[in-house]
């Protein structure tokens, strides 16, 4: 089952663990014992949003008896889409792995 993340009032809190869990991992990232060299600069939220995708989330940082999490997809969605009263966000469809093998994925 594919959950969809999106930054609007009434979402379920495993949604909101988990994007909390990405927002810790991306804060960290260039944090603490590396070279502390730039490799990269995202210039806009299309560019941020699109790099999510492929991102993988460690069961540790989860907080929840998990194997970890993967990021499949992250599209922006525009402030003047149809539909949408949350302004521009990242829409993303992530995957959580259970702690066992033979049940399926979240």
């Amino acid at each position: 089952m594919a959950l969809q993340f999106h930054s609007r009032p009434g979402a379920a809190l495993g949604h909101a663990s988990i994007g909390v869990a990405v927002l810790a991992l991306l804060s960290a990232c260039g944090g603490g014992g590396g070279s502390g060299t730039v490799i990269g600069t995202v210039a806009t939220p299309a560019e941020a949003c699109a790099a999510l995708v492929g991102f993988d989330i460690k069961a540790s940082s989860i907080g929840l008896a998990t194997s970890g999490a993967s990021i499949k997809t992250a599209t922006l969605v525009a402030a003047s889409a149809s539909g949408n009263t949350n302004g521009e966000y990242c829409a993303v469809t992530g995957f959580i792995t259970p702690v066992s093998a033979s049940a399926p994925s979240m």
